[in-house]
């Protein structure tokens, strides 16, 4: 057992090895396109990159506000990432791409690639993305080197039907202590198998492990198929043993089989004793509903004149409670009326009055004669008479 244990453990740490190796050669095939192995590695995890330094306006990518990666240069001077600029050249209107910032044509014949700035983004210092439990610092470039031996990196257990993601530094004990898709030595024939399937390995096909004989006798033999010719023996050696055994078991089924007869003999009895009050108090609930139904039937019928007449009624009080609110209407209208009649007398009394004193007063004026002469009332005499006496100037 220690000898399998120590034989899963170098396995697993085979495979750790070839799962780096696997993705280093990807890296060096990934390089051969139009993006760097680093550079296209990073596309994922553009815009969470922090960087040491605030990141430079030039070094910012004008479609995806990200690092600017595998940077692509314009004519106007603006640069951008390859897969941006590829991007931009596929959903451009009609009338050509234009770059984001001016508006100015991008013609795929006079964009290059700028090596320089290039040359300056993979030298620019940025933290683990890990961070902050992991806190290295390294260059762009470099960045994939250090995340493919972060111990703080989240890798996804590659045993078959575990879908755990964890740490780098925690995968080692996962996958030989608790990954319960884990790899282990089946205890009776030591066969590697995964741990969730060496129950089902042991009860149906581990050809090391006893099972009972098919005749159901008290002996047990190994499951292994080179066995035929040990349980054939058995089978011969032991055939009015294997006989005994089946009539004992017959004779066991025959009486249980009986015994169940008149279980369900008794039980059927009891249950029809059981339904026939049912069915009595059923056939008693039938005739009281149909005695009901005729009952309501009749007081429909009964009641059918009194509703057509009742509906008579409502209408009618309907048409008076109608009246009655244009008459308390026309009442109120009425008052009103009566008011405005009192002011309206009222002033037509004052009228009479005024027109009565005039009358009067030109009765008077009449009967009042001074022989022709126009008499004019000058107030304050004596001193308008004393100016005009001394020469002074009048003033109205």
């Amino acid at each position: 057992m220690a000898t399998a244990h120590s034989n899963l453990g170098r396995c697993i740490e085979s495979s750790l090895q070839s799962q780096d190796s696997v993705r280093s050669d990807e890296s060096r095939v990934r390089s051969t396109g139009p993006m760097g192995s680093w550079e296209s590695e990073l596309t994922s995890i553009q815009h969470a990159l922090k960087f040491v330094l605030a990141l430079k306006d030039e070094f910012v990518c004008p479609v995806c506000r990200g690092v600017v990666l595998n940077p692509q240069q314009n004519s106007c001077g603006h640069i951008y990432c390859f897969h941006c600029l590829q991007g931009l050249l596929e959903m451009s209107p009609p009338s050509g791409p234009v770059c984001p910032v001016d508006g100015a044509v991008v013609t795929p014949a006079e964009v290059f690639q700028d090596n320089c700035c290039k040359r300056e983004i993979s030298n620019l210092e940025v933290y683990c993305t890990n961070f902050p439990a992991c806190t290295s610092v390294v260059t762009l470039h470099r960045l994939q080197d250090h995340l493919s031996s972060c111990p703080y990196e989240q890798l996804q257990c590659f045993n078959v039907g575990c879908r755990a993601a964890l740490q780098r530094r925690h995968l080692q004990e996962h996958l030989s202590s608790t990954c319960p898709h884990r790899t282990e030595p089946c205890p009776h024939c030591q066969q590697p198998l995964p741990l969730s399937l060496i129950q089902d390995h042991v009860l149906t096909s581990c050809p090391d492990v006893e099972v009972h004989c098919p005749s159901s006798c008290s002996q047990k033999l190994p499951r292994h198929k080179g066995q035929r010719a040990r349980v054939k023996l058995h089978e011969d050696a032991a055939v009015n043993h294997h006989m005994l055994l089946v009539l004992k078991s017959n004779t066991h089924l025959e009486q249980q089989r009986q015994q169940e007869v008149q279980t369900d003999g008794s039980l059927l009895d009891g249950l029809q004793q059981e339904v026939r009050p049912l069915l009595q108090q059923t056939s008693n609930h039938e005739r009281i509903i149909c005695t009901a139904q005729l009952e309501v039937q009749q007081v429909s019928r009964a009641l059918g004149p009194g509703l057509e007449e009742l509906e008579q009624l409502r209408k009618s009080l309907d048409a008076v409670i109608q009246e009655v609110s244009e008459t308390e209407a026309l009442k109120e209208h009425l008052g009103t009326l009566e008011e405005n009649l009192k002011r309206h007398s009222g002033l037509l009394d004052l009228h009479a009055a005024q027109l009565h004193r005039n009358k009067q007063h030109l009765q008077e004026l009449e009967a009042t004669s001074y022989d022709g002469r126009l008499i004019w009332k000058i107030d304050d005499f004596s001193r308008r008479r004393d100016a005009e006496v001394r020469g002074q100037r009048r003033r109205v």
